[in-house]
């Protein structure tokens, strides 16, 4: 306005689409019956993608069925510009989201990242829009999310970014040993004390379904795979959440 013009480009807002996979899902408020667990999935992601910046278009659950399956992805790529699914993406009898992918003339580009929680990732795209789909686990999705489909919608928005997460250096609050045979992401919480010193403890509970932890925490601390000992006061970086 200051220089006299009444309209610029922009880069619109990305539009990404959910959906969570699984013929166990129910909705939030509808009653629990046998044999099902509601579906907290969505809700998660569609709080991560607006609480982004991004528009969110909500498409619910859809039971494991290929036709079902098929119908429900087109209509996402129809109506958004990216896709994300939570579910049917490992190796499970009615994982089915990989080969309707490749049904649809979808290219497969990433399937299993050699990390924990997360391994059965997966990234393609179908007519030049992007898919993700993410484990079924709430936790999984959340890390994911943040370290895969959070720079790929910065980068639609036309943000200056290098695919780069938030990290901090911070010392252990105790002693971690450990050992996996895959990089591991912990939550934890960053604080830092009266002195100034920067430090992070790790949560107890640290399962994959576990959402108690992933409400408390507001960092994810990166292990190398491999066993590993750190003494109380090791300086990590940590990735703010």
């Amino acid at each position: 306005a200051g220089y006299g013009y009444s309209h610029v480009r922009t880069i619109s807002k990305p539009v990404v689409s959910v959906f969570s996979t699984g013929s166990e899902l129910a909705r939030a408020g509808e009653r629990l019956e046998p044999g099902k667990i509601w579906d907290a999935n969505g809700a998660l992601i569609q709080g991560l993608i607006e609480d982004f910046g991004a528009k969110c278009v909500q498409l619910g659950a859809v039971r494991d069925s290929r036709a079902e399956l098929k119908k429900r992805m087109l209509r996402a790529f129809k109506l958004a510009d990216a896709v994300v699914v939570s579910g049917g993406v490992s190796v499970g009898e009615a994982d089915f989201v990989q080969s309707v992918l490749r049904e649809l003339g979808a290219k497969i580009h990433l399937w299993k990242v050699s990390m924990k929680p997360g391994k059965p990732l997966l990234f393609g795209t179908w007519r030049g829009k992007p898919f993700f789909g993410l484990p079924g686990n709430p936790v999984s999705a959340f890390v994911t999310f943040n370290l895969f489909v959070k720079p790929a919608l910065a980068k639609m928005a036309g943000r200056n970014v290098n695919s780069k997460l938030q990290t901090e250096p911070a010392r252990l609050e105790s002693a971690l040993e450990m050992s996996n045979n895959r990089r591991t992401f912990l939550r934890g919480i960053y604080f830092r004390k009266p002195d100034g010193t920067a430090k992070v403890k790790i949560l107890s509970g640290q399962g994959s379904h576990q959402l108690r932890t992933l409400s408390q925490s507001n960092c994810l601390v990166s292990i190398p795979a491999g066993r590993v000992h750190y003494p109380k006061n090791k300086q990590l970086p940590i990735i703010l959440i």
